[in-house]
């Protein structure tokens, strides 16, 4: 079979971002007769991104034109003509978007990854563009041939909110970077952070992460432990939301107690999960939470929401907590880091916990909704 995919959504990073590249790779890793046809970006063309060794059953395909390098009128119109083009020369039988942002129809069996509905519960909680979108995207990703969802919370979203067949959706989900093991370097986590006891907090400075609300917690419970630091790390949506932050960490009196490392890379953040005393991850809204799984591999337990898919990622590896409440994260917190038992019981639960979760078993698994469709 002949399978297309748009690898121009690996590009940049974040969790979209993270999920097509990794799939990509261990799609090209997996044995058997499919081409893989990965669409990416004209400029692109003499920059091979993807190079996997031992794989020969891809062909990198460059036809989209960047906004940045090719500022046209009608760009978009222009993009979909030259995929549907390309890939009908190519005899593309099965194209996968694996960002629902990029969606278009075709000659092709249709497949498209939905992460998330977030902008149909809250608009602010993402840029007015990509809302806008995304809800113009909307019919064409329900009348795919078939939908890929990262969560039981996300299909149950879309089965609810758009009458869509159960059936037609499948659950797959999402893996963890082989990048984050455990790494114990205390002088390199000394270096960022200045200290050996921390709460880390990873993900983009956005209001759907309920940064505010974890800073208000923290402020709860400094009083009772000396010396402990909340560390975010994360580039903000916008310069005002960072303001606001330090401006709530400010009007606490937190002073130092918290720090913003905005740019932290892998290695760097694979030593700070493996030393902080656990991951609080209180976001109001996710459809998968990847930080949780990175958390997991580098062996530090988590404190994260009650809502959205949360809970599923977590399973009882996790210890879960309404996050509208400051007083309840606060309440956990305190809990967490003065019982024993409990933080055992949660590093316990770990590896269980890990074994629902890997990006060859998704490889796997999304090969086989291809093969659903031949």
């Amino acid at each position: 079979m002949n399978i297309g995919i748009d690898a121009f959504s690996a590009i940049g990073k974040g969790g979209n971002s993270t999920y097509s590249k990794q799939l990509i790779r261990h799609l090209l890793q997996q044995n058997g007769t499919h081409r893989f046809y990965l669409f990416g970006y004209l400029h692109d063309l003499f920059r091979p991104m993807w190079r996997e060794k031992g794989a020969r059953n891809y062909t990198e395909v460059h036809t989209q034109l960047s906004p940045s390098y090719f500022p046209l009128p009608r760009l978009t119109s222009i993009n979909e003509v030259l995929l549907r083009v390309v890939a009908r020369l190519r005899g593309v039988e099965v194209f996968h978007f694996t960002n629902p942002m990029n969606v278009i129809s075709g000659h092709w069996k249709r497949v498209v990854t939905v992460h998330d509905l977030a902008p149909f519960h809250d608009s602010s909680w993402a840029k007015k563009d990509a809302t806008n979108l995304i809800k113009q995207k909307m019919d064409s990703i329900i009348s795919s041939d078939a939908i890929i969802a990262v969560s039981e919370f996300t299909k149950k979203d879309i089965v609810e909110r758009f009458n869509v067949d159960p059936n037609k959706i499948t659950v797959i989900y999402e893996g963890a970077n082989e990048e984050f093991f455990p790494d114990n370097d205390r002088a390199a986590v000394h270096t960022i952070t200045g200290t050996d006891t921390y709460l880390l907090c990873v993900g983009q400075l956005q209001p759907r992460k309920n940064n505010l609300n974890l800073i208000h917690a923290f402020g709860m419970i400094t009083p009772q432990f000396a010396g402990l630091k909340l560390v975010f790390v994360g580039r903000p949506v916008s310069s005002t939301y960072l303001k606001e932050l330090h401006d709530a960490v400010g009007k606490a009196g937190l002073g130092s107690s918290v720090m913003f490392a905005h740019s932290v890379d892998n290695a760097g953040l694979r030593k700070l999960y493996t030393r902080a005393s656990c991951l609080v991850y209180p976001s109001l809204f996710e459809g998968f939470g990847l930080p949780i799984l990175e958390a997991f591999r580098c062996g530090t337990p988590v404190i994260t929401s009650n809502t959205s898919s949360l809970p599923e990622v977590a399973g009882e590896a996790g210890l879960l907590i309404d996050p509208h409440s400051p007083e309840d994260i606060a309440e956990a917190i305190k809990r967490f880091l003065s019982d024993d038992h409990l933080r055992g019981k949660l590093r316990a639960a770990i590896p269980a916990q890990l074994q629902k979760f890997s990006w060859e078993k998704a490889a796997r698994e999304t090969l086989d909704v291809y093969a659903s469709l031949a």
